[in-house]
């Protein structure tokens, strides 16, 4: 991709700010290029409220890091993971179909670099489990790559982009560990919320979806409350960004 593959064969229209890939546009997450590369595609279809649907979601994805709601591994000072992980086959577009959304089950307020460290001290993963992962404030930190197949559903990850929200959302789920991490359930907050929206319909864009779910819509039923009953209640509001 790059800054005038949109204005193949009309060469003198070869830039333009609605919508189109713009200079710099190659500086943003791959997510993000992604996406933007996806509402190119919609512009040249001539369709006119594609075209506005392209100019307004670009400038969307663009505002939105920007304005500091996204900070990448690099930008929050990830720590390596400690073992190889596996890497997605083919394309990011072929590979992910779905999006599942998780509560942490810990205190919302939690930084994600004790996060991350909680999670290197076990055995269990070889880094964050998932892509993203969004703080109280409405910030999404970058998880682990997705280049890398995540680890956040128990049956099978292949295809399955996941984002945590941290908190526990689950009504009376009051464990000793919950009570120690001051993780008592709660609601996601307005700006989480609004976070999990623009995120799940950036990637939905970007990469198409079929199927976007809490985590206990997958694997088998009962085995687990994630994302919680509060959190839950915002999935049947984020289907209607499934793209396939």
């Amino acid at each position: 991709m790059n800054l005038y593959t949109y204005c193949e064969g009309d060469p003198v229209n070869s830039w333009d700010p609605t919508g189109h890939w713009q200079e710099g546009d190659e500086e943003l997450p791959q997510w993000a290029q992604d996406a933007i590369a996806t509402y190119t595609s919609w512009y040249t279809t001539g369709d006119s409220e594609l075209k506005e649907m392209a100019h307004a979601r670009a400038e969307l994805v663009r505002s939105f890091i920007k304005d500091g709601y996204y900070q990448s591994r690099s930008d929050w000072g990830a720590k390596p993971a400690n073992e190889d992980m596996e890497q997605i086959s083919g394309t990011r577009a072929d590979y992910y179909d779905t999006i599942v959304i998780h509560h942490t089950d810990r205190s919302q307020n939690e930084n994600i670099t004790d996060f991350q460290s909680d999670v290197l001290s076990g055995v269990e993963f070889a880094d964050i489990p998932y892509h993203f992962v969004i703080g109280a404030d409405g910030t999404v930190y970058e998880g682990r790559s997705l280049n890398y197949e995540g680890a956040h559903c128990s049956v099978i990850n292949t295809g399955k982009t996941g984002i945590a929200v941290m908190g526990n959302f689950q009504p009376g789920n009051v464990t000793l560990g919950n009570i120690i991490q001051g993780a008592l359930p709660t609601e996601p907050t307005p700006d989480q919320r609004l976070s999990v929206i623009h995120m799940t319909m950036f990637l939905s864009d970007a990469y198409g979806v079929n199927s976007i779910g809490g985590h206990r819509d997958y694997g088998t039923p009962g085995a687990t409350q994630c994302p919680g009953d509060s959190l839950e209640a915002l999935i049947p509001y984020l289907q209607r960004f499934i793209t396939k």
